[in-house]
Formats: structure tokens, C-alpha cells, sequence
């Protein structure tokens, strides 16, 4: 049950092993260093993004990019936006810790439905939304792998108990 600090390293880590299965196995072309700044940052992210549920420095990142997220959607008019966002500052304040937010389908599905939402209401985001996404669930993934264990995390991901 690392703190944050330990949440932090474990997503760097995780983003550096992901970057080098990308470029090595997959044959992906290396990364600008705007890119790697860029996927790096989503990845600490996710690994500070399961712990929204309880007072934590991951809560505190996620009502702040919130916060800002809801003036630029009042800013733009954009009211659509603006109510997703009122619905998904509220999520915190109704779960338990360690409960929904803590599991393998929560950490990869909601992020999912993040990402469409951008990428129907400004599909120029594509580009960026998708590699976003993928680094921030490895990074909510490596938050989940320190907080269970090995075995717990596949027996997750399996759906056997």
C-alpha cells in the first residue's frame, strides 16, 4: 500500500517499461521529447488516479484539472460538457475507498468513455486522446499491481477469487 510518492515512481517505472516494449517489440518510431513529456504525465496520472476516492494527492490533481475543465466548458458554452463534467466530479464523493474505483474494469472502462466523449465532441483530438488513454490505464494498472500484489491483480483481471 504504497503513498503517493510510491503510486509516482511505480507509474514512472511502468511508463518507461511500456515505452521501451513499444519501441522495441512493437516497432513503434521513438518519441519526441514533447511526446514522451506527454505520455509520461498521463501515465503518473493514472497512477495516482484510483486513489480519487479517498484524501489524497490524486484527489487533489483530479479536482483541479476538474475545476479547470468546467471553466473552460462555461467559457465555451459548451454545456454538454459542462454537465458530464458535473456528473464526474460528484463520483468520488459516492464510493467507498478501495472499492469500485480499485478495479481492473473501472480503471480502463471509464477512461474509455472519457476518451470517446472528447474524440465525438472534437474529433481533431483523436490523435492525442488515444495514446493518452493507453498510458493513463497502464498507469492506473501499475497503481492497482502496488496496491494488491501480483497475484491479487490477476485474479482480478481473470475474474477468478
Amino acid at each position: 500500500m504504497p503513498s503517493y510518492k510510491g503510486h509516482l515512481v511505480g507509474g514512472a517505472a511502468t511508463f518507461f517499461v511500456t515505452y521501451q516494449a513499444a519501441t522495441k517489440v512493437f516497432g513503434q518510431q521513438p518519441f519526441t521529447t514533447k511526446q514522451i513529456v506527454f505520455a509520461l504525465t498521463f501515465c503518473l496520472l493514472g497512477s495516482l488516479f484510483p486513489d480519487i476516492d479517498t484524501k489524497s494527492l490524486g484527489q487533489r490533481v483530479f479536482y483541479s484539472l476538474l475545476t479547470v475543465a468546467v471553466f473552460a466548458a462555461i467559457a465555451l458554452q459548451h454545456w454538454a460538457l459542462l454537465s458530464f463534467l458535473s456528473v464526474l466530479g460528484l463520483l468520488p464523493l459516492l464510493v467507498n475507498h478501495r472499492g469500485m474505483i480499485h478495479t481492473v474494469w473501472f480503471v480502463t472502462m471509464f477512461p474509455l468513455a472519457v476518451t470517446l466523449f472528447i474524440t465525438r465532441f472534437n474529433p481533431t483530438l483523436s490523435s492525442m486522446a488515444w495514446p493518452a488513454y493507453s498510458y493513463f490505464v497502464v498507469g492506473a494498472l501499475s497503481h492497482l499491481f502496488l496496491d494488491y500484489g501480483v497475484w491479487r491483480t490477476v485474479k482480478t483481471i481473470t475474474g477468478r477469487r
